[in-house]
């Protein structure tokens, strides 16, 4: 996919996003069975792990398109109680990557403030950080994730911002201070290829992608890495603080650091 084709797929979903938010009409929602909710598919090729929750109404359904407000379409998204207890660690993991407003930090200038605000309020997100071995799952499925272009088309992980909604949830603090320094070495060779991954295709991926990989490796090696000196430290913290701020001159910076740590 062409960079074009990427400006129109954000330009339709902005605009998306504002026709449902416009929209007054009052939506049913007409429930269905667990056995309906839980649905069988692959990862990738891989059936170790093939079933996750179903999310009843997503974008793309004519009940989304009239939610009134962005707390409406949070409620929709909730996992009910009965079922989100019963998931095994894959089927949680797998959950919240297929979670319907994982890409909504795009309509965000502060992606990371919506991060803060959106794992607060998704109960799988929550679910998550009190089970370890859901961790895990969640940082396996990062390390299995591939190009976007190889992935499943009917999953999120065939998203363009796959990699980005991983990288922005485990730098915030909520995730990334429940992380073993094993946990963190791990992300940091899997964040490494998916940077160079990104680097080997500029027509797919862009500064933003970068900037987001970036922060994640930037996270981990300041707090795991013992041969930085005081000035790499002060630049990764500043990095870190003005994520939002940064200039493409700042990320060569930072990424001359990460790449000799």
């Amino acid at each position: 996919m062409k960079k074009e084709k990427i400006y129109v797929y954000l330009t339709s979903m902005l605009l998306a996003f504002f026709f449902y938010s416009c929209s007054d009409r009052v939506v049913t929602i007409e429930p269905i069975s667990q056995e309906e909710q839980l649905q069988t598919r692959s990862i990738n090729g891989d059936t170790s792990i093939d079933e996750y929750y179903k999310f009843p109404i997503h974008e793309g359904m004519e009940e989304w398109k009239h939610f009134k407000s962005y707390q409406d379409r949070v409620n929709a998204c909730l996992i009910p109680q009965d079922i989100a207890y019963v998931l095994s660690a894959p089927q949680l993991a797998r959950t919240c990557v297929e979670f319907p407003m994982a890409f909504f930090f795009l309509f965000y200038n502060d992606e990371r403030a919506y991060f803060s605000k959106i794992i607060g309020e998704f109960n799988g997100f929550q679910l998550l950080l009190d089970n370890k071995e859901g961790m895990q799952e969640m940082i396996n499925l990062y390390k299995e994730a591939k190009h976007p272009q190889l992935a499943s088309p009917e999953s999120n992980l065939s998203s363009s911002f796959i990699f980005s909604f991983f990288e922005l949830l485990f730098s915030d603090d909520s995730f990334f201070l429940k992380l073993s320094e094993e946990q963190k070495i791990e992300l940091k060779n899997a964040a490494l290829e998916k940077y160079e991954i990104e680097l080997s295709d500029s027509e797919w991926f862009s500064f933003y992608s970068y900037r987001r990989t970036i922060l994640l490796l930037a996270r981990i090696i300041k707090d795991i890495s013992g041969n930085l000196t005081e000035e790499e430290k002060k630049v990764l913290e500043d990095y870190i603080n003005n994520y939002c701020d940064c200039s493409l001159k700042t990320l060569e910076t930072i990424s001359s650091i990460i790449l000799t740590k």
